[in-house]
């Protein structure tokens, strides 16, 4: 009987819900035995998983290990005599098993058996342990007598299924819920990162506009005090030419006297001596008079800039605090500990500076006062920038904070160092400058006395000459004024190249400083960079090898499978044939037999007896020939046609591909007692090809999706 159907699959094909990725299994028996071939797939939520890991236990002890492949497809070849468990896992999956029994009875030891299931591996949260209710096998598959053929225990595996439901539906659930926390927590820290991001921004801005203004004061004090230099120059100007206004006057003095030496020769020259000494007293007297104000004005902006410099560092420093509250804790102990250093440093500095404010005199105390605002300035911005820089970097540049902190503390102390210095010469100057004008007024005052003793005995002796003497003490004096001028121009430049040279060696320190600061978070974060494009080129490059590997390892598994295949295509093709031979000869000599025996009772003229069905059962027991496709003489629809053919002893699947590229047939014979055979045939060919079970499906599966998907 001849019937058309849609597809009919093998009914010892039975399907079970898991989840694997495609691989082909090498062989795991002689090739000459038969064995059990297990095909199927791993689901996951009705789709392939691919990786899923296969661990094929033969008794207690690990026999192989496959891996599913794209799809969640896999095969496996079980020798028979053996208890298998296909253990089924995969990470964030729960792990099933399946027993499988391959014990058969001797005389169906040679034949191929074929055996396809899907399996479902759900879902587990994460740090969840495997359920007890999925430690026992969901299945267990063994040879069935009555079949012929390998099936499952249904009231097992529905047992197994019930137990697992409830399971599955409670892992699902908290899955669900750790994906919602997930989600959560994922766009919790997407919203921090940006109020992060944000403050910080708000925080360079402030800091940014902080230096800006610093900038603009430090840029009107430097002003102010070149003012406050150029109107001192202007009155010590003033005051050099109301010196020689005074001295012009007193030489006029000196000529009215000279006229009027008869009468008062004596008292003009002690009075011009007179006015002399306390013209120089007074004047000396009102310099030190205005140095000593200038010094105390000096003193008391120090004094307002370091109450200044203590409120602002009381400000940046309760900044600070409420930046680091924020971070974590071993980075706050070491901004707290690097504060500390910072501070003792400052205020050492600040007190030497004080020592320093106390001790120092005349020019040394302005220049040490504008020395200390200059430094006291450099060190607030130097804190600025080392809190906005402490805000600005990540825990991958703690390294360059530690050194940038130490060479901040360096380049205090090498200020203090350079300072010192600068005041050892400073007061040098200022003491030699002193020693030239007491030696210059300790001459004045014995060459006042030793004019005036020459004078006093000249007048006794001659009077004529009074009149040069007095002439040349006038002209004296006037040197010694020019001289004393000269002096003082002298320590005034002297005061002023030292500070220049101070100024200048404090901005030389600072850029120098910044330089380096700006060096060196570039070298980091340049080192960063290139550490992170490192680190990406190697997991891809990790990556790339390891996906060549795998393509390899599939591509040699492909390989040995398809040869393996093929191998025994041909085997089975030359088995089938010499069996076919085989029968032949056996049918022929029953064929004769027969005809000798009909001749016989012909001869006997017995009564002729419909010759049973069992012969002709046979004669028809493995010959395919008939079910052979002519293209040319049968009128084919074009696509894919199958249709069942019912014999006595066995059942026969014809599917025909028929369109403008193929014109292939495909014969799957069933036999009533387990035998199961697969062929293959063509347009171009007259010849049957007798192909593995594998092949078969493999090949018509792919027409149905290609002529599907048309």
């Amino acid at each position: 009987m001849i019937t058309t159907m849609k597809f009919n699959y093998m009914r010892y094909l039975k399907l079970l819900t898991l989840t694997v990725l495609f691989f082909y299994s090498k062989p795991i028996l002689a090739q000459e035995d038969g064995y059990l071939e297990v095909v199927g797939s791993v689901l996951q939520e009705g789709k392939g998983l691919e990786g899923t890991d296969i661990t094929i236990m033969k008794g207690n002890e690990k026999f192989d290990n496959v891996m599913t492949s794209n799809g969640g497809k896999f095969i496996v070849n079980l020798q028979f005599g053996f208890d298998y468990t296909l253990v089924f896992s995969k990470n964030g999956s729960v792990t099933k098993s399946v027993l499988v029994n391959t014990k058969i009875p001797d005389a169906e030891k040679k034949q191929i058996f074929s055996f396809k299931f899907k399996m479902d591996l759900f879902k587990t949260p994460e740090n969840a342990l495997q359920p007890k209710e999925a430690d026992k096998p969901v299945a267990k598959l063994a040879f069935s007598d009555d079949y012929a053929d390998f099936d499952y225990d249904p009231e097992y595996s529905k047992t197994r299924k019930a137990e697992l439901e409830g399971v599955k539906v409670k892992m699902e659930a908290e899955a669900k819920k750790q994906d919602e926390a997930k989600k959560v927590a994922v766009e919790k820290a997407r919203q921090d990162s940006i109020a992060n991001v944000r403050a910080k921004q708000l925080a360079e801005l402030k800091l940014k506009q902080e230096k800006e203004k610093a900038t603009q004061d430090s840029i009107a004090k430097e002003k102010a005090l070149q003012a406050q230099i150029a109107v001192q120059a202007a009155a010590k100007r003033k005051a050099e030419q109301d010196s020689i206004v005074a001295a012009e006057n007193k030489a006029k003095s000196l000529e009215a006297a000279r006229i009027a030496r008869e009468l008062a020769v004596n008292d003009s020259i002690a009075r011009v001596v007179e006015k002399s000494r306390q013209d120089s007293v007074l004047a000396a007297k009102e310099k030190m008079r205005m140095e000593q104000m200038a010094m105390e004005k000096a003193r008391q902006d120090s004094i307002a800039n370091d109450r200044q410099l203590k409120l602002a560092q009381v400000a940046i420093e309760k900044s600070r605090q409420d930046s680091i509250a924020r971070e974590n804790e071993k980075l706050r102990q070491l901004q707290l500990a690097q504060e500390k250093a910072r501070k003792d440093s400052l205020e050492n500095v600040r007190i030497k500076q004080e020592q320093l404010a106390a001790i120092a005199k005349v020019d040394r105390e302005k220049f040490v006062a504008d020395s200390t605002a200059k430094a006291n300035e450099q060190a607030r911005l130097l804190a600025l920038e080392q809190q906005a820089q402490a805000k600005a970097k990540t825990d991958s540049l703690a390294k360059v904070k530690a050194k940038e902190e130490a060479d901040a503390i360096v380049a205090v102390k090498e200020k203090a160092r350079l300072e010192a210095v600068a005041k050892a010469e400073r007061e040098k100057a200022v003491a030699d400058s002193l020693a030239q004008v007491k030696e210059q007024a300790r001459l004045l005052a014995l060459e006042q006395q030793s004019q005036a003793k020459a004078t006093a005995d000249s007048l006794a002796k001659v009077k004529a000459k009074e009149e040069s003497d007095a002439l040349a003490a006038a002209k004296e004096k006037a040197r010694l004024d020019a001289i004393a001028k000269a002096a003082r121009e002298k320590s005034v430049a002297d005061s002023l190249v030292i500070a220049k040279e101070a100024t200048r060696k404090a901005e030389f320190t600072k850029i120098a400083r910044d330089k380096f600061v700006a060096d060196s978070l570039m070298i980091a974060k340049e080192k960063v960079r290139q550490d992170s494009l490192a680190t990406v080129q190697e997991k891809k490059r990790i990556d790339a090898l390891a996906r060549e590997e795998r393509i390899k390892i599939q591509k040699d598994s492909l390989d040995n499978v398809r040869k393996i295949q093929e191998e025994e295509a041909r085997k089975t093709a030359d088995a089938q044939a010499q069996r076919q031979a085989e029968l032949a000869e056996e049918k022929r000599k029953a064929d004769a037999e027969r005809a000798r025996k009909q001749k016989e009772e012909n001869a006997n003229k017995q009564q002729v007896v419909k010759a049973p069905t069992e012969p002709a059962t046979k004669k028809n027991n493995t010959d395919v020939t008939q079910f052979k496709v002519d293209f040319k003489a049968l009128v084919i629809p074009e696509g894919i046609s199958e249709e069942s053919i019912k014999e006595s002893n066995r059942t026969i699947s014809r599917t025909i591909i028929n369109t403008d590229k193929d014109k292939i047939y495909y014969l799957k014979v069933v036999y009533d007692y387990g035998l199961e055979q697969y062929y293959k045939g063509s347009s171009a060919s007259a010849i049957l090809t007798n192909i593995t079970s594998s092949l078969y499906y493999n090949e018509v599966s792919n027409f149905r999706k290609i002529l599907k998907s048309k």
